[in-house]
C-alpha cells in the first residue's frame, strides 16, 4: 500500500510519533503470536494457535458462560489463525491504525478500538452459545474491520494497493465487508457476523465521534471545575483550621498544641513558602 506521499504518515524522530496506540498495539499482537508459536511448537508440535492456547485464550462461548473464563474477552484477539493474518493485521495497524488516531486521537481511538473487541466478542457470545457453544473465536477482525471502515469514511477516496490492485479506500471496506457476510450466509459461522459488527460499530462510532468529542470536553470541563470547587473548600477549611490553632497559641502557648495541631501548621508554612 502506497503513502509514502502523505505527510502525517512520513518517519519522525519524535517519541510521541514513534509510540503510538496503534504501534503498540501492533507489537503486543506480533509478540503473543510470536509466544504463541514458540510455545505450541516446542510443546505440543502443533500450528500458531495450539490447544494450551485454544482452551485458556481463545473466546469460547462455554467456558465464558459456564466456567467464568471472563479474561478471553480481553485475550481472543490476540492470536491469529496463520502468519499471514498476522501480517495483515500488522499492516492495517501501522497504516489504518495510525491515520484514524492521529485523526481522533488517542481517547476516541482506545473508545474505536476497544468497541471493536469487545462488542463483536459480546455478539459471538450471544450467538455461539446457541449454535456453537464450544468453537473458539480468535484475531482482532471486529477491530480491524472498524478501523478500516472508520478509514473509509475519512478518506474514501484515497488510493491504496490493495493485493497488488491499485483501489480506492471505500472500495477494499466494501470487499472485506462482503467477504465476511458471504462466509456468514454461507456457513452460519457465528464469527463472521460477529466480525461484521466491528464494521457496524466503526459506522455508528464515525458518524457520531463529534459528539463524544463534544462529551468528553464537556466531562473534563466538570471535572476540571469540581476539582478547583474541592481544593477551594479544602483552602477555607485549612486556612480556618490554621486561624483556630493560631488562637490557641495565642491563648495557651506552643505547648498546647498536639501533633496534629503542629503538622498542620508545618504543612501550611511551607506552602506559603513554596508558593
Amino acid at each position: 500500500m502506497g503513502y509514502e506521499d502523505r505527510d502525517y504518515l512520513q518517519p519522525t524522530d519524535s517519541v510521541e510519533r514513534r509510540f503510538t496506540m496503534s504501534r503498540i498495539l501492533m507489537f503486543v499482537l506480533i509478540g503473543a503470536n510470536a509466544i504463541s508459536i514458540l510455545w505450541e511448537s516446542t510443546l505440543t508440535r502443533t500450528s500458531i494457535v495450539g490447544p494450551v492456547v485454544a482452551y485458556f485464550l481463545l473466546l469460547r462461548p462455554i467456558a465464558v458462560v459456564h466456567q467464568f473464563f471472563v479474561w478471553q474477552f480481553a485475550t481472543y484477539w490476540l492470536f491469529e489463525c496463520s502468519v499471514w493474518a498476522v501480517v495483515f493485521d500488522a499492516l492495517t495497524l501501522w497504516w489504518f491504525g495510525s491515520m484514524v488516531e492521529e485523526r481522533i486521537g488517542l481517547k476516541k481511538f482506545a473508545i474505536l478500538w476497544s468497541g471493536g473487541i469487545l462488542l463483536p466478542a459480546v455478539f459471538f457470545v450471544a450467538l455461539g452459545y446457541l449454535l456453537f457453544p464450544d468453537v473458539p473465536y480468535f484475531g482482532p477482525g471486529g477491530a480491524m474491520l472498524a478501523l478500516t471502515v472508520a478509514a473509509a469514511l475519512q478518506w474514501p477516496n484515497m488510493g491504496i494497493i490493495f493485493i497488488f490492485v491499485p483501489m480506492k479506500l471505500k472500495w477494499v471496506a466494501l470487499i472485506y465487508i462482503a467477504i465476511n457476510l458471504a462466509y456468514g450466509l454461507q456457513s452460519l459461522g457465528a464469527s463472521y457476523w460477529s466480525t461484521l459488527v466491528g464494521a457496524a460499530w466503526g459506522l455508528v462510532f464515525w458518524k457520531y465521534h463529534d459528539r463524544v468529542s463534544a462529551a468528553m470536553a464537556r466531562w473534563d470541563a466538570n471535572s476540571e471545575r469540581r476539582a478547583s470547587q474541592r481544593a477551594t473548600v479544602e483552602m477555607r477549611q485549612e486556612a480556618a483550621e490554621v486561624d483556630r490553632v493560631l488562637e490557641k497559641i495565642a491563648k495557651e502557648g506552643m505547648p498546647s498544641l498536639s501533633s496534629a495541631e503542629k503538622k498542620l501548621l508545618e504543612r501550611a508554612s511551607r506552602k506559603r513558602r513554596d508558593a
